[in-house]
């Protein structure tokens, strides 16, 4: 009985140990998370004060052409700042600044990698849950997808859809992308090669946020997909 009880003393320790490990780590990719999403908003507002710089210079600029006798100057001119404008980032807009970041930070990496980056979102300017937590849940989700998508051959084939708005008391995330056959065949683990996220706690760390929000969180393959849904508890802070 002495050696069973000094067994599960120590059995108690180091599983605490664990866990508590476990949390700590998890605290540092929260922050690792948060950090990268403000050095991306830094970036992002940086690079649309110099753009609306130049098309202020090109408004003044048009101006002037308008102002002479001769107009037709002035339509190639106008021409040139339309695609300007086209180029300018920011065209997804949800109502809420994180989301607007990281929404149009990634619909530019999936371009890059001729990924189609649907979103459909109507977010509130502030929401009840933690913005550190917020950024991690996109991040991840996100990256992953976008990791995924890479594995596919056909460009045409990648696609990654998202939905985001609040339902009832709750806010809905969906992100649904199509995955490589291969990948589905050898039912690869998701989540595990980001920079700030180490492996095997990318669904760890999901699940935490929504128990910490009285949330629901379910994921899986289904018909070439990988499809994750979030319900979180909008009033729980």
């Amino acid at each position: 009985m002495i050696i069973d009880a000094i067994v599960f003393y120590y059995y108690l320790s180091s599983n605490q140990f664990y866990l508590q490990s476990q949390k700590k780590e998890i605290e540092k990719l929260y922050q690792k998370a948060n950090k990268k999403y403000i050095k991306e908003s830094k970036q992002q507002t940086e690079y649309l004060y110099k753009i609306w710089h130049d098309l202020n210079n090109h408004i003044k600029n048009l101006e002037l052409l308008m102002n002479n006798a001769n107009h037709k100057d002035s339509f190639p001119y106008m021409e040139s700042l339309k695609k300007s404008v086209n180029k300018i980032p920011n065209k997804i807009l949800t109502g809420n600044k994180i989301a607007d970041v990281v929404f149009n930070q990634k619909s530019t990496d999936a371009a890059l990698n001729d990924i189609k980056f649907y979103v459909k979102a109507n977010l509130p300017s502030k929401l009840t849950i933690e913005d550190t937590d917020f950024s991690s849940i996109l991040f991840n989700t996100i990256d992953n997808a976008i990791e995924a998508s890479l594995n596919i051959e056909k460009k045409e084939d990648r696609l990654i859809h998202i939905e985001i708005y609040p339902k009832r008391q709750y806010l809905y995330y969906e992100i649904i992308n199509n995955i490589a056959p291969s990948m589905i065949q050898k039912r690869k683990k998701y989540f595990n090669k980001k920079e700030y996220l180490s492996p095997g706690y990318g669904l760890m760390i999901l699940q935490d946020i929504a128990d910490k929000y009285d949330g629901y969180l379910n994921y899986g393959i289904m018909d070439g997909q990988f499809q994750l849904r979030m319900y979180l508890l909008l009033d729980k802070i």
